[in-house]
């Protein structure tokens, strides 16, 4: 682009002049008038193509490299839950390598592990489930599945309390011929502790 010259008067059409062999340093800011651009450009009727010269920021950029002690974004692996005499404990990791899950009322207390939980994440967090009863003696299903929210944590803070709910289903297999509904749905509101832990 010779014969340019720099000009102090009139609007900035190109900014920067960008010297190709470094592009991380900035050459000297010339204001340029916008006949002289088109025609260096080889435009003489003075519609000019605009070409933006500008410093790449995808390698330099500051702001999308991790700065040295940031802080990192942890997840729970362990939920320990109650509400309306309902204890439900649940570890995503164990010693042993494998999940585990106990649930607790006023009448029974079990345990599972491994293959006998589900889980499935959705649009409205990880779903838990685990089954209670296997209809023994034509009494039908039950499961309870436990709410997950997608929680936070740092390395400041490694456990949070949490809200969440645990719904009880229960399915009737045998039934007399009619219309009826089989499932049944039972809400437990919850309330406790997300951690993260070391096994």
């Amino acid at each position: 682009m010779r014969g340019l010259r720099p000009y102090a008067e009139g609007p900035y059409v190109a900014d920067a002049m960008i010297d190709a062999s470094a592009p991380y340093r900035y050459a000297t800011k010339f204001a340029i008038k916008p006949m002289e651009l088109s025609a260096a450009l080889g435009d003489t009727t003075g519609n000019i193509m605009t070409r933006t010269l500008r410093r790449s920021t995808t390698m330099a950029d500051s702001t999308t490299r991790v700065q040295p002690g940031e802080t990192r974004q942890l997840e729970p692996n362990q939920f320990t839950l109650e509400g309306y005499d309902t204890q439900i404990t649940y570890s995503a990791s164990s010693f042993s390598g494998v999940p585990q899950f106990s649930f607790s009322d006023r009448v029974e207390t079990r345990s599972f592990s491994g293959a006998e939980i589900r889980q499935e994440d959705t649009g409205v967090g990880r779903m838990v489930t685990v089954q209670l009863q296997n209809n023994a003696a034509d009494q039908g299903f039950e499961h309870v599945t436990l709410f997950l929210p997608t929680v936070q944590l740092s390395a400041e803070e490694q456990s949070i309390t949490i809200h969440t709910l645990a719904i009880r289903t229960r399915e009737v297999v045998f039934v007399a011929p009619g219309a009826r509904q089989l499932q049944t749905y039972a809400p437990i509101s919850l309330s406790g502790t997300a951690a993260r832990v070391d096994f």
